[in-house]
């Protein structure tokens, strides 16, 4: 099937249903072919082989970039991300932060999630079995962050926990055993606008917050 909304940089979830929400990212025709950061959301059926567009059910925000993970109650949590949008007093359409988090139920659409501790975007993140869910470093739009946070799927609320030893956006994390995975990604300098390969990768304790370091070869 064909999008309803061409997009990239976006959100794919598996819902408990089979059905994946896509959700998000950014096209480059939209604001008179200034492009820009989508609030759309669609539904692609396996057994039909087609996308649904979510008419009227739109995100609070557009977001790309940042994270996306199903929570035990179905709903989407979106985490941080960034955002491409022009505004009423300014036409031309500009970066910005996307803000702390929303939920997103394809029945009933989109509502605000609780507030990060630091919002970011191109961080990692991982889903525990219990289905919280930790973000890991990234960059917070003018600086960069090695802090951790959780998301506690029952309380809904996010909570610091740590940091990492090396603040890093763009790493990719991944669960392994009772810790999580963080490799790779770069570290910014924002007054020099440089980014600068990281070549290690850390193992973060989610039980003990704590953090061991290893070279990459």
């Amino acid at each position: 099937g064909m999008l309803n909304f061409p997009r990239r940089a976006h959100y794919a979830n598996l819902l408990p249903n089979g059905q994946v929400l896509i959700s998000g990212g950014y096209n480059g025709g939209v604001n008179n072919g200034q492009g820009g950061s989508l609030p759309f959301a669609e539904l692609f059926d396996p057994t039909q082989g087609t996308f649904t567009a979510l008419q009227g059910k739109d995100m609070v925000w557009p977001r790309e970039n940042g994270s996306a993970h199903v929570l035990p109650s179905g709903s989407v949590l979106h985490v941080g991300g960034q955002l491409f949008a022009a505004t009423q007093s300014n036409p031309t359409v500009s970066l910005y932060m996307a803000p702390d988090s929303e939920l997103y139920d394809a029945a009933n659409g989109a509502s605000a999630g609780a507030a990060l501790n630091e919002s970011r975007r191109f961080h990692g993140a991982v889903q525990e079995a219990n289905g919280d869910v930790v973000v890991f470093a990234g960059d917070l739009g003018g600086a960069q962050t090695a802090t951790v946070e959780r998301y506690d799927a029952a309380a809904a609320t996010f909570t610091t926990v740590g940091s990492l030893t090396t603040a890093r956006a763009r790493a990719k994390a991944v669960l392994v055993g009772g810790a999580a995975l963080v490799v790779g990604g770069v570290t910014l300098d924002f007054t020099a606008g440089t980014a600068t390969d990281v070549a290690s990768g850390e193992l973060f304790d989610l039980t003990n917050a704590v953090s061991e370091s290893y070279q990459l070869q």
